[in-house]
């Protein structure tokens, strides 16, 4: 909480500050939170900070009782993001969470679909690599790190004959720990929905339709009534936190409202992401994007329709909030370690959950010794010289990897430019409907 008596001091070490057109946005590096006000309030917090007075001789500077309110809801937005300098530890800045707070662990590369978006390029023909014994010691090496979140993915977890063994370890070894399972929603049964029920706090299926006909084109016939009939059991049985995700690339976008409603209808949580051209995908690119890219060009095709087909006109867009490197990790199938499931690339691998110093770097958070950090770094869209000078790349580089795939293609580059700037500078800074 805000002390009134503290004195008002902006801490722009970690600030990323944009103006124009009487607008501000300022933008925090470290916790990856924006925040826009006009000018006019931004040269009265300003002036504060250079005079030094406290918050409580600030606000008392405001006669109008509506605008005391509303300057009191900035300085608590303003406070949340860390803007302001404080002596008194942990009274205005909110903390960054720490490495292995949320980790994916993909168990398997094995899945009994064959799915014709997978990154991963995952079927039935895939081995394991770990065995039992390996996920139970890597169970052991995770629980000091104490996270809050494991997500189960693969592959299709449930394929695994140990599946039950590895579940009830981990539920065993680490308390108080949220698990997610991340299932196609095929293979739920008599045999494991009791267990299901039992020890996963929330459940997420891939769908990728919303009917038989959408979703037989990417995972194959008959697969959606049987995901539809593995909810419909889960909620028999009283579980009811389920999501239920698609894809989309710009070609099947014009579905995303009946999938909300399709999920609506479900007492489901639709979780909507974008297409992104790799593994299986990159060889089916054009059943979900209308021109041959790497990019996931549904992202700006959704905003244009968001903010301006539809008329909402709205200034609520996310900006760079990436969590790789300071919540998550992801676990891959051979004990390798990357900070998110969208960078399994060598170049980001942090090492092996098997090598103790790795561990002890995530567990410590010593990102000066983990070299795949230096080289995140440059993803950050502030950090990279192609889009450093540009007033909204902490929008339009909302996710690192995105950029990871784009600087690697010269055209695709400016073709994803050319699609989010105008969007952008339509939302963020009010330059006309495009």
């Amino acid at each position: 909480m805000v002390s009134l008596q503290d004195n008002m001091e902006i801490n722009k070490e970690n600030l990323i500050i944009y103006e124009k057109n009487n607008l501000v946005v300022i933008y925090n590096k470290v916790l990856g939170k924006h925040f826009i006000v006009s000018e006019e309030v931004y040269n009265f917090f300003k002036n504060a900070s250079e005079e030094k007075i406290t918050f409580e001789e600030f606000i008392d500077c405001f006669q109008d009782e509506e605008d005391r309110k509303y300057i009191k809801q900035v300085i608590y937005c303003l406070t949340q993001m860390g803007v302001f300098t404080s002596k008194r530890k942990g009274s205005l800045e909110k903390k960054v969470n720490f490495m292995g707070e949320n980790i994916h662990f993909c168990i398997t590369k094995r899945c009994n679909l064959k799915c014709k978006h997978c990154c991963a390029s995952c079927d039935i023909n895939r081995s394991d690599t770990l065995s039992t014994e390996q996920i139970k010691n890597i169970t052991d090496i995770i629980e000091p790190l104490n996270p809050k979140t494991v997500v189960l993915t693969g592959g299709e977890p449930l394929i695994r004959d140990d599946f039950s063994e590895i579940v009830n370890y981990m539920k065993e070894k680490i308390k108080n720990i949220c698990l997610v399972l991340s299932t196609n929603g095929t293979l739920i049964d008599d045999k494991n929905i009791d267990l299901i029920v039992e020890k996963f706090d929330r459940v997420e299926i891939s769908l990728d339709g919303i009917d038989e006909e959408t979703c037989s084109a990417t995972r194959g016939k008959g697969i959606f009534g049987r995901v539809i009939n593995s909810v419909k059991c889960l909620q028999k049985k009283g579980f009811y936190n389920i999501g239920l995700s698609m894809v989309f690339g710009d070609k099947n976008m014009n579905l995303s409202k009946q999938f909300r409603e399709l999920n609506k209808s479900l007492n489901t949580r639709a979780l909507e992401r974008y297409f992104v051209p790799e593994g299986r995908g990159k060889e089916n690119v054009l059943e979900y994007c209308s021109v041959n890219t790497n990019l996931p060009i549904s992202i700006p095709k959704m905003l244009h329709k968001l903010y301006y087909d539809e008329g909402k006109r709205s200034k609520k867009i996310s900006s760079c909030s990436c969590s790789a490197f300071k919540s998550q990790i992801y676990i891959d199938d051979d004990g390798s370690i990357y900070p998110c499931p969208s960078l399994i690339k060598e170049k980001y691998k942090i090492g092996s959950i098997f090598e103790r110093e790795t561990v002890l770097n995530i567990k410590d958070k010593n990102l000066d010794k983990i070299d795949a950090y230096k080289r995140f770094q440059g993803l950050y869209p502030f950090n990279f010289e192609k889009c450093s000078k540009c007033d909204v790349n902490i929008f339009c580089w909302n996710c690192p990897a995105v950029l990871d795939i784009a600087k690697e293609d010269e055209e695709d580059f400016k073709r994803w430019c050319s699609m989010m700037k105008p969007v952008l500078n339509g939302i963020v800074w009010d330059e006309g409907v495009i």
